[in-house]
C-alpha cells in the first residue's frame, strides 16, 4: 500500500488535530490528492526558493472526478517575508473551483515556538474554512522568507507536507495481490492519462497495456499478426482480392475470393456459391443436347422444346388469278397512302 504523509502525527498540537478534521471534512466531500503507489509525490510541494514553491506533477479529486495536474516549477513565486522576529503560516491549495494553485496567507504573529512551528498555537496557519481547498502544504516563513533549515520532525525546507489522501471505493480490477501476499490498490490513472485523443484505444502490448492511437476516419481495427492495427477497408480486402475483376463472397466458414471469370462468362448462382458460367452453358442447361431444341417459357421456368415440322406449299402465282366468269364483287378501299381494291365471295 502507499504510504502517504500523515498529518498530525503523535505529540503534534491541538492545532494540528483540527487540521486533521478539516481534512477528513473534505475527503467526505470527494476532494484530495490520488496517491499513486508508483510516485507517491504526486502533488507534493517543495520549496524552490526563499519566496517560491514548485509543486510536482499528480492528481487529486474534485468531487471525486479525477483531474490531472502538469507540475510547475515555481508554481506559486513572489511569496512576501514576514516582519522581522515574526512567523507567519500560509497554505499552499488546489482551489476546486477553478482547478488552479493558490496560497492562502496566514497572519503573521510572534511565535510561540521559534524552531517547531507545527507546535505553535501562534500564529494559527491560514483559515481555510471552505471545501473549495484541498490543502498541499503549510509553509513556515519568517523575516527572511520560507525557511530553508527543517521544522520539527514534519516539515522539510520550511514546507509541512499536509497533502490529505483520498480513498475512493475499489472494485476487482483496481485490486492485486504483490508477490509477498499482500493486497495492493492499483491506481488506473497513469494509464488512463495516456490516452492523450478522442478515439485512443487500449491493448496488450509485448510488456504492458499500451495505447493504440485512433486511426483515420472510416478505418476499422482489425488484428494484426500479434495486435491490433487501425486499416482501412480497403486494405483489408488487398488481402483477400488479388487480382482486378475478383469478387468477395461468403462460402463456407469465412469471406474468400472468386477469382475473375473469362472474358464473356457471367456469374451464375449454384446450390450453395456463386460461379462463373459461359450462356452456352446456361442454355445447354436448358435445351439439353437434342439439336433442335428451342427454348420455350413454361408456366414456371424456361423449357426446352423440339421445334414443329412443318411441310411447305408451293402457290403459282396463276393461282391468285380473278375468275371471269361469276366474279366476287370487288369493292374499293381508299387509304390514306394507297388504294385497293377487295374481292368479297360468297359464303
Amino acid at each position: 500500500m502507499v504510504n502517504y504523509p500523515l498529518f498530525p502525527p503523535q505529540n503534534e498540537d491541538v492545532v494540528g488535530f483540527a487540521r486533521t478534521w478539516w481534512h477528513l471534512r473534505q475527503s467526505g466531500a470527494g476532494n484530495g490528492v490520488l496517491f499513486d503507489s508508483a510516485d507517491p509525490n504526486g502533488m507534493k510541494v517543495t520549496r524552490a526558493s526563499a519566496t517560491a514553491v514548485n509543486v510536482a506533477a499528480g492528481h487529486y479529486a474534485n468531487k471525486g472526478i479525477w483531474k490531472a495536474y502538469a507540475g510547475a516549477s515555481p508554481a506559486i513565486e513572489s511569496i512576501p517575508a514576514a516582519s522581522a522576529g515574526y512567523h507567519r503560516y500560509d497554505s499552499i491549495c488546489v482551489k476546486l473551483s477553478d482547478n488552479t494553485i493558490v496560497r492562502v496567507a496566514g497572519t503573521e504573529a510572534v511565535p510561540d515556538d521559534a524552531d517547531d512551528f507545527l507546535e505553535n498555537f501562534t500564529p494559527l496557519p491560514a483559515d481555510l474554512n471552505s471545501t473549495d481547498y484541498i490543502e498541499l502544504s503549510i509553509l513556515c516563513i519568517d523575516e527572511n522568507g520560507i525557511r530553508s533549515t527543517d521544522n520539527g520532525t514534519y516539515s522539510v525546507g520550511g514546507v509541512a507536507d499536509v497533502r490529505p489522501p483520498f480513498v475512493a471505493g475499489l472494485d476487482d480490477s483496481t485490486l492485486k495481490i504483490s508477490a509477498d501476499g499482500k493486497l495492493e490498490v492499483q491506481d488506473l490513472y497513469p494509464l488512463r492519462s495516456t490516452l492523450t485523443t478522442r478515439g485512443d484505444l487500449y491493448q496488450m502490448g509485448s510488456a504492458s497495456i499500451e495505447r493504440l492511437a485512433k486511426g483515420a476516419e472510416n478505418t476499422i481495427v482489425a488484428a494484426g499478426a500479434d495486435q491490433w492495427e487501425a486499416k482501412t477497408l480497403a486494405t483489408l480486402l488487398d488481402t483477400i482480392l488479388t487480382t482486378r475483376g475478383d469478387l468477395l463472397y461468403r462460402p463456407d466458414g469465412t469471406s474468400a475470393r472468386l477469382a475473375k471469370g473469362a472474358a464473356n462468362t457471367i456469374l451464375k448462382m449454384g446450390a450453395s456459391d456463386p460461379a462463373w458460367s459461359t450462356v452456352s452453358s446456361l442454355l445447354d442447361s436448358v435445351l439439353g443436347s437434342t439439336e433442335g431444341m428451342v427454348a420455350k417459357r413454361g408456366a414456371a421456368a424456361w423449357l426446352g422444346e423440339v421445334r414443329t415440322s412443318y411441310r411447305y406449299v408451293l402457290f403459282l402465282p396463276q393461282s391468285f388469278g380473278y375468275p371471269a366468269t361469276n366474279p366476287a364483287e370487288l369493292i374499293e378501299w381508299v387509304g390514306t397512302n394507297t388504294t385497293r381494291q377487295e374481292a368479297r365471295f360468297d359464303d
